[in-house]
């Protein structure tokens, strides 16, 4: 089903193409039954939930990675738990909510072949100018210095995650991914994730050392995804408070006091044929990455300079040919 537009051209009414608005700071990415949202907004003000470098990822039939919005403003949740960067798919530091600040992007692409997006938020720089009855919902000292950088790649059935964080005063590091799906695989210790802050609410929760390359698998549906995740830390995990309430997302939380700190997640989003293995290499240019389906390799190198396209050597195709994008 179409409708037209007044020069008579069918309109579809679900758009397919990409889509990067500066103006906005949004950038959205369109695959057949998918779609990844990145926000790099400026501040927001009195609505603003703290969610600089966001992430929102629909998957299939629905949203896999979601943003919660809130609940009534009266009610306690409200500040209480939806409105705090600790429930978003983002950084979040001593559990406290970011601070004002305006993200920069330093390099994208979209075209058939891959997406790429490379944005950058740094809470050492003068804040925005803020209206003199802000309510002050954050902790500029817990954020003092840190810089945080997400560069996205999305190529054929996998995306790839990698966040990358200043932080030279080693404040505790929680990036964190809430899925609208069931762990399969959970495992660790059982302790409580916090005992103060918005994730105090979680229960279930379980600790483990993140050493190498691990995969977690989530069930929603007759679907599983799989994702690979690196970083030296800890790998939380537990369920916390959907919206409404009355049913829970799984969190999973890479933990870390790292002044320089890596988080790579690597997303399968591929129907059949699961990756078999994924290995990750920080190098003094860049991370990378290295990935096996079946007997089929692909490899992937993501610069640290800042704005530079990923190199991506891929598997050799039906005419021999190895296809490889770069800058």
């Amino acid at each position: 089903m179409a409708r037209t537009v007044s020069a008579g051209i069918p309109l579809a009414l679900i758009p397919h193409q990409s889509l990067f608005a500066p103006g906005a700071g949004l950038t959205l990415w369109r695959r057949p039954q998918q779609a990844l949202l990145i926000k790099h907004s400026p501040w927001g003000g009195e609505h603003d939930h703290y969610d600089r470098l966001g992430l929102m990822l629909w998957h299939r039939d629905g949203w896999l990675l979601t943003d919660m919005g809130t609940t009534g403003y009266g009610a306690k949740m409200h500040y209480d738990y939806y409105k705090n960067s600790a429930t978003h798919n983002t950084l979040c530091v001593n559990q406290s909510n970011q601070p004002p600040a305006n993200p920069q992007v330093l390099g994208r692409h979209m075209d058939d072949d891959f997406l790429w997006l490379d944005s950058e938020v740094d809470w050492g720089k003068p804040p925005p100018e803020l209206n003199s009855h802000s309510r002050v919902e954050w902790d500029a000292t817990a954020w003092r210095d840190v810089r945080f950088r997400r560069r996205l790649l999305w190529l054929e059935d996998v995306l790839i995650d990698l966040s990358s964080v200043e932080n030279p005063h080693r404040q505790q590091l929680d990036w964190t991914l809430h899925l609208a799906a069931q762990a399969l695989d959970q495992s660790g210790t059982a302790r409580p994730f916090s005992l103060s802050g918005p994730l105090r609410r979680m229960t279930e929760a379980t600790v483990t050392p993140l050493n190498g390359c691990q995969p977690r698998h989530f069930a929603r549906g007759g679907d599983t995804v799989a994702l690979w995740l690196s970083g030296d830390g800890e790998l939380w995990q537990g369920l916390a408070p959907d919206n409404p309430a009355i049913r829970n997302l799984s969190y999973l939380v890479i933990r870390n006091h790292l002044p320089q700190a890596r988080f790579v997640c690597l997303w399968d989003l591929a129907n059949s044929a699961p990756l078999t293995e994924v290995n990750v290499h920080h190098t003094p240019v860049g991370t990378q990455i290295t990935f096996w389906r079946g007997d089929r390799v692909t490899h992937v190198t993501l610069y640290d300079e800042p704005g530079k396209r990923p190199d991506a050597i891929l598997p050799l195709a039906e005419s021999g040919v190895s296809p490889q994008y770069a800058e």
